[in-house]
C-alpha cells in the first residue's frame, strides 16, 4: 500500500501506491526533519515509518493520518501506546500477532532484533517530530504553559519504549571508533589476490576462474582503492559516467551521481549517500582503457545482451546490473582467498593483525588515509612556502579537501576521524609511498594483452 520514492535526486518521501500521493504526516516529517539528513538516512527512516503506516492500517482498518485527524492531530499519545504492538508486529514478520507479549527474551535472531529495534527507534523520532509540529498553538487552544507541559509529558512517555528498544542496539561509539583499513604490506598482498590472470601468467590466488569476472572484480576493487568509491557508487556507474577532456588526453572525467535509468531492474536501486556525494573525479587514461578497452568492450556482455549500459553487470543471463549483495558476495570470496593465502596478516600475535571481517569499505578507508597523507604533504609545502606553518591550519585544510574528494556531507565527522588517526600515526605516510611504487607494481600492467 505504501512505498518509499526519491524525488529528482533531492529527497526521499513516502508514497501511497494507490493515489501516488504522500501521506500528510510522513510528508511533514520529511519537510521538518528528514530533508536535512543524508539520502541513505532518509530512505531508512522512511522505510520504518512505512512499516508503521502498514501496521496501523492492518490493525485499525484506517490510515494513520485519518486516525490522528479525527482528534484534531492532538491524540499523539495513541501512537505512543502502539509502539510495543508495532514491535510485536515486526518480530512476527510484519503480521499482526495479538498473542505475543513484549519480552526481552524473544526467541529470534540477534541481528533481526537489532533491525527491529532500529526501526522502532526511527518511529519514535517520527512521533517526536509530530509532537513538535502539532502540540502547538496553531492546532490547540491551550496556553503556552500547557503546551510546553503537554510536550514534555509526551516525550517523557516516549522514553520508556525508547530505552527498551535501545538495549538491542550495539554501542555506536565502539563501531565508529575503529576505522578498518589495510596496511601497506596488506595492500601489496591483497593486490596479489585480485590481479586477473593473463595469457602469459595465471593467478592461482584469484578465487574466480572466469577471466571476465576476474577483470570485472579487479576494476571494482581498483575504483574503491584508488578513487575511494562506495559500493553504491560503483553500482551507479554507466557508460555516460565517463567523459574525455578536449584539452588533456592524459585523463578522463568520472561523474559520480544519481542517474535516472528505466532499464535498472534492481529491486534496491542504488543512490548516492548525500548531495555532497555527487562529484567529478579525474581518472588516468590507463584506468579508462582498462574499464572500456579491456572490460566493457571485450569481456562484458554487450549492451544488447544486457539491456542496459551500467558498467558492472552480472555474469549470468539476463546480465542485470550488479546488485549490492552480488558485489558483497564477490568481495567475500576475495577476502577468503586473501586470508587463506596470507594467514600471517591474520595472526593475532601481531599488533597490526586483521581481527575483523574485511569488507569493501575497508578499501575506501585505505584510500582515505593514503589520500589524506598526500593532501597533507602538498598542503604543508604550500603553507611553508607562504610562511604560514600553523599545524592545525594545515590539517584543517587537508581534511576539508578530503571531504570534497570523498563526497562526505558537511555534517559528517568521518574526515575528522581520519585526521585524528593520521595525527596519531604518521606511519600512514609510508602507505602513500607504497601506493606510488610497490603496490602498483603488483597490479596488472595496463598494456597487457588479455
Amino acid at each position: 500500500m505504501y512505498k518509499t520514492m526519491c524525488f529528482k535526486d533531492e529527497f526521499w518521501y513516502l508514497c501511497d501506491s494507490e493515489t501516488m500521493l504522500p501521506p500528510l504526516l510522513s510528508f511533514r516529517y520529511c519537510e521538518y526533519k528528514l530533508r536535512k539528513n543524508a539520502f541513505s538516512t532518509q530512505r531508512a527512516e522512511l522505510q520504518a515509518v512505512q512499516f508503521f503506516y502498514e501496521f496501523w492500517f492492518d490493525k485499525f482498518s484506517e490510515t494513520l493520518d485519518y486516525s490522528l485527524y479525527k482528534s484534531g492531530f492532538q491524540d499523539i499519545e495513541l501512537l505512543i501506546d502502539e509502539l510495543e504492538p508495532f514491535w510485536e508486529y515486526l518480530v512476527a514478520g510484519r503480521k499482526l500477532n495479538l498473542h505475543v507479549l513484549f519480552s526481552g527474551n524473544v526467541n529470534t535472531d540477534t541481528k533481526k532484533l537489532t533491525t527491529h529495534s532500529t526501526r522502532c527507534l526511527a518511529v519514535i523520532r517520527f512521533i517526536k517530530c509530530l509532537i513538535d509540529i502539532y502540540v502547538d498553538s496553531r492546532y490547540t487552544n491551550q496556553s503556552k504553559t500547557e503546551i510546553l507541559a503537554h510536550r514534555k509529558l509526551l516525550k517523557m512517555k516516549l522514553e520508556t519504549p525508547r530505552k527498551s528498544f535501545q538495549r538491542y542496539i550495539r554501542d555506536s561509539g565502539s563501531q565508529t571508533s575503529t576505522l578498518h583499513s589495510l596496511s601497506a604490506d596488506q595492500c601489496v598482498d591483497f593486490s596479489k589476490v585480485i590481479r586477473p590472470s593473463t595469457k602469459k601468467a595465471q593467478n592461482p590466488l584469484n578465487p574466480q576462474v572466469s577471466q571476465p569476472i576476474q577483470i570485472r572484480n579487479y576494476l571494482m576493487w581498483l575504483l574503491m582503492l584508488r578513487y575511494g568509491l562506495r559500493v553504491g557508487e560503483i553500482q551507479l556507474l554507466q557508460k555516460i559516467s565517463f567523459k574525455p577532456y578536449m584539452t588533456d588526453s592524459s585523463k578522463f572525467l568520472m561523474i559520480v551521481q544519481n542517474l535516472e535509468d528505466n532499464n535498472d531492474t534492481r529491486s534496491q536501486k542504488p543512490s548516492i549517500k548525500t548531495m555532497q556525494s555527487t562529484r567529478k573525479i579525474d581518472i588516468t587514461r590507463e584506468h579508462y582503457n582498462l574499464i572500456f578497452g579491456v572490460y566493457y568492450n571485450k569481456s562484458r556482455p554487450t549492451d544488447e545482451q544486457c539491456g542496459h549500459d551500467f558498467i558492472f553487470a552480472s555474469s549470468v543471463k539476463p546480465y542485470r546490473p550488479l546488485s549490492y549483495r552480488g558485489i558483497l558476495k564477490e568481495f567475500e570470496r576475495t577476502a577468503k582467498s586473501f586470508k587463506k593465502n596470507f594467514p600471517a596478516h591474520f595472526n593475532i600475535e601481531y599488533s597490526d593483525a586483521i581481527t575483523a571481517n574485511i569488507t569493501p569499505h575497508w578499501l575506501r578507508h585505505t584510500w582515505a588515509f593514503s589520500t589524506l597523507a598526500a593532501i597533507y604533504s602538498q598542503t604543508s609545502d604550500k603553507y611553508i612556502n607562504t610562511k604560514a606553518v600553523k599545524v592545525s591550519g594545515i590539517m584543517e585544510d587537508s581534511i576539508e579537501q578530503l571531504r570534497v574528494l570523498g563526497g562526505w556531507s558537511l555534517k559528517s565527522r568521518m574526515p575528522q576521524h581520519y585526521g585524528r588517526r593520521f595525527i596519531q600515526n604518521q606511519a600512514n605516510m609510508s602507505l602513500l609511498n607504497i601506493f606510488n611504487s610497490t603496490l602498483y607494481d603488483n597490479l596488472i600492467d595496463e598494456d597487457i594483452e588479455f
